[in-house]
C-alpha cells in the first residue's frame, strides 16, 4: 500500500463527520518537514505523517524520515500543535497505528511494542488525533 492510498482511506471519514470535519492532504509545497495531512475535527487542528512498510514478522520495524520531518514535528509538539504519524503495516490484512513523536526516540521498535497504538478505524484515527 502506498501513502497516496493510506489518505483514501483516511479521507472517506469525511462521509461521517460531513462539515465537522476539514482534511487536507499537502503537497509539500508548504516548506520542508509538514506532514502530509493537516485537519480540522470539531475545532480541534492536528497533523498526521503518513507512513507505510511492509509486514515484517519478529523484526524491527524501520519507518524512513527526511531530515526536515522529525524537526519539523518536533517544533510544532514544542509549540502545543498535536502531531502524529500515521503508521501502516503491510498491505493486505494490514495493521494501522496513529504514533506520538515520543515513540521515534529510539528509532526502531517491533511492532508488538506498539499495539497501544493500534487504530481500528478512520474514525478512531481522527479521533485520537483531535482529542487524544
Amino acid at each position: 500500500m502506498t501513502e497516496a492510498n493510506l489518505w483514501k482511506w483516511l479521507s472517506k471519514a469525511k462521509k461521517h463527520y460531513k462539515e465537522d470535519l476539514h482534511l487536507n492532504r499537502l503537497e509539500n509545497l508548504i516548506g520542508s518537514g509538514t506532514p502530509d495531512v493537516e485537519g480540522c475535527l470539531y475545532g480541534c487542528q492536528f497533523w498526521i505523517e503518513l507512513k507505510c512498510i511492509p509486514k515484517r514478522t519478529n523484526s524491527p520495524l524501520k519507518i524512513r524520515f527526511q531530515p526536515a520531518q522529525i524537526p519539523w514535528m518536533q517544533r510544532r509538539q514544542r509549540a502545543g500543535g498535536r502531531v502524529f504519524v500515521l503508521l501502516q503495516v503491510g498491505a493486505r490484512q494490514a495493521s494501522r497505528y496513529l504514533l506520538n513523536l515520543e515513540i521515534f526516540e529510539g528509532k526502531l521498535f517491533c511492532e508488538n511494542t506498539i499495539q497501544d497504538y493500534l487504530v481500528e478505524s478512520q474514525i478512531d484515527v481522527l479521533e485520537r488525533a483531535a482529542y487524544g
